[in-house]
């Protein structure tokens, strides 16, 4: 949509900024009030420490698509839409999936500490009552879950990039 209208960015950026300039933790009982302690408020919470980060990252590729090329998009009287599907999104795919391998570890790391602040249930819970009754063992199996679960989701994202580029993007492999 911000690539589409560009009254969407200029409207939606400024909110953007500001919902990530917050500390989540002071947004976490809000969010609990508005969504719930169930997967909902969980979600929510993931989505907008991971959302803010994937945005930056995919406007920054829309503005690395080389200029002649939509110039020459542009002479042929290629729609907005058009554009972007032929030319801008094949051109975003590394920043794409750049910002997913990010967001991959990230929103295991949201989604644990929604867990821990809102639900009392799930591995980040289990992680605070294990500190709390001096487990240091079920502590540091449950950071080593978290580990290797975000490992797995990086590992899954990188595939799905060589796959997603080798197929729509050739050239924009690395």
């Amino acid at each position: 949509l911000f690539a589409l209208f560009p009254v969407v960015e200029t409207v939606f950026t400024p909110v953007a900024v500001a919902l990530r300039s917050v500390p989540i933790i002071a947004l976490i009982p809000v969010l609990i009030l508005a969504f719930g302690r169930g997967l909902g408020g969980v979600v929510v919470i993931t989505a907008i420490v991971t959302f803010f980060p994937t945005l930056a990252n995919t406007r920054s590729g829309l503005e690395r698509v080389p200029g002649d090329a939509m110039l020459l998009l542009r002479s042929y009287d290629s729609s907005r839409l058009s554009t972007l599907w032929r030319l801008q999104l094949p051109a975003t795919l590394p920043a794409i999936f750049a910002s997913a391998r990010i967001a991959a570890p990230t929103a295991v790391l949201a989604a644990t500490l929604a867990e821990w602040l809102a639900t009392g249930d799930g591995l980040g819970y289990y992680i605070v009552v294990s500190r709390v009754y001096s487990d240091y063992t079920g502590l540091w199996a449950g950071a080593a879950v978290l580990t290797a679960v975000s490992l797995v989701f990086y590992s899954l994202v990188s595939v799905a990039e060589r796959a997603v580029l080798a197929r729509f993007a050739p050239t924009q492999l690395a």
